[in-house]
């Protein structure tokens, strides 16, 4: 079989073009670096001149950047690497950057959750980042009082409007313990509920969530109270997991906008029908799993 050639002549202006850049290519420090590191010559400037020029584009949205908000990168926190492969061919490759290094060192722990409803910025959360010299007289004993709840064996159940800061305190306890090497769920009550009777059906998919939350070692049900309230929510669903980790004193924390009085009273009707022996049942459990406080104060957002 004959091979075809393509010979595609420049015109006067890209030769001229193509000439500049392989010179601007050559004299780069970056490039010389490549090529002395892989024993390369002009040869290869001149047949690779495409693929030098992009990689250097690449790498030089990175100049000046000011962190992961402000990537230009196309995939952000990723910058690409040139590297000669096995067959002396050119290839390149994706690594995180500096910011995204130390994003991924911050969130490390991110691993020991067993089920998570946190976004990727609220694993950078930690009791060590909030200035209490900006926080009101009212903050600073709950702020302590959870603090010292991380060494005693009770949780606490914390109670107070929406957006005072409840949810982020138990995000600095959820990173607190996997941090130090325990299994960790962190599950925003609504979410959970929905996302089980979506997949009412899905009998392996349901006892793999529920599995989580019966075993971690620490648990924190978010906005308990706010989810829709259903005989089947309530019996079927956080009865036996309250049950489960009371019986097994497995450590568990709470957050809801009731205090512990409203959620028996929302609790006791479920389907138009009231049951105050099965709110209450709730009630004890939580009682016994945690220790009530109030977070008071205007909202944050």
């Amino acid at each position: 079989m004959n091979t075809v050639k393509f010979n595609i002549k420049l015109t006067p202006q890209e030769e001229a073009y193509r000439k500049r850049l392989i010179e601007r290519l050559w004299q780069d420090a970056r490039i010389q670096k490549f090529l002395e590191k892989y024993q390369l010559d002009i040869h290869f400037v001149e047949n690779n001149t495409s693929y030098l020029e992009d990689w250097l584009e690449n790498v030089d949205r990175c100049k000046g950047c000011r962190g992961l908000d402000f990537c230009r990168q196309n995939v952000t926190g990723l910058v690409k690497e040139l590297f000669m492969d096995d067959y002396n061919c050119v290839s390149s490759k994706y690594r995180p950057c500096r910011h995204q290094q130390k994003l991924n060192k911050e969130t490390n722990h991110e691993e020991k959750y067993r089920l998570s409803h946190l976004s990727k910025k609220d694993y950078l959360v930690d009791f060590n980042k909030i200035s209490l010299e900006n926080e009101s007289t009212q903050y600073f004993p709950i702020y302590i009082q959870v603090k010292n709840s991380l060494e005693e064996e009770k949780g606490i159940y914390l109670c107070g409007i929406p957006g005072v800061g409840k949810s982020y305190l138990m995000m600095c306890v959820s990173n607190y313990y996997a941090k130090k090497g325990k299994r960790v769920s962190f599950v925003k009550v609504p979410q959970l509920i929905s996302d089980l009777k979506s997949n009412f059906n899905e009998y392996d998919y349901q006892r793999d969530i529920l599995n989580d939350l019966y075993y971690s070692e620490v648990l924190i049900l978010d906005d308990l109270g706010s989810e829709s309230i259903s005989k089947w929510a309530r019996d079927t669903i956080l009865f036996p997991i309250l049950d489960f980790r009371m019986e097994r004193k497995l450590k568990t924390y709470f957050t809801s906008n009731l205090d512990i009085k409203q959620l028996e009273e929302k609790y006791a009707y479920c389907d138009g029908m009231k049951d105050n022996v099965s709110a209450k049942r709730i009630i004890e459990r939580i009682n016994t799993l945690s220790n009530c406080l109030e977070l008071k104060g205007n909202s944050r957002r």
